[in-house]
């Protein structure tokens, strides 16, 4: 799921079956939904990204 003008990303670290919870239950205001598997790249690569988008 991927919502470019929604203001909320949700990640659940690496709980794979309750970020598919999460898309499932998403309203609007999601943004995107998913799981951070490495503590080093994957919260350097959501940040890049949550900068990236000014929503």
């Amino acid at each position: 799921m991927l919502r470019y003008q929604a203001p909320v990303a949700v990640f659940t670290l690496t709980a794979e079956d309750l970020a598919a919870a999460g898309v499932r239950e998403a309203g609007p205001e999601i943004a995107v939904v998913g799981t951070l598997h490495t503590e080093n790249l994957g919260i350097e690569r959501l940040i890049q990204n949550v900068l990236a988008n000014p929503h």
